[in-house]
């Protein structure tokens, strides 16, 4: 949240109310669909975990499947 985007007031204002609203949502669903041991997790961290499940997800079923 803390890189703008260009010297544009408009984009700017843009770019900053879309980050602040991808951040609210995103900590609204900690607080309605995470366990209490995730619920302390930044952004960063939470897309590493889910993005690693993904992955070892996608590994599992290539290994079954061929």
């Amino acid at each position: 949240m803390d890189w703008i985007a260009t010297g544009d007031f408009e984009a700017n204002e843009l770019d900053f109310l879309t980050k602040l609203f991808s951040n609210n949502r995103y900590e609204r669903f900690k607080q309605d669909y995470c366990e209490p041991v995730h619920r302390a997790y930044s952004t960063a961290r939470f897309h590493l975990e889910f993005f690693r499940c993904t992955a070892m997800y996608g590994t599992a079923v290539e290994e079954f499947s061929g």
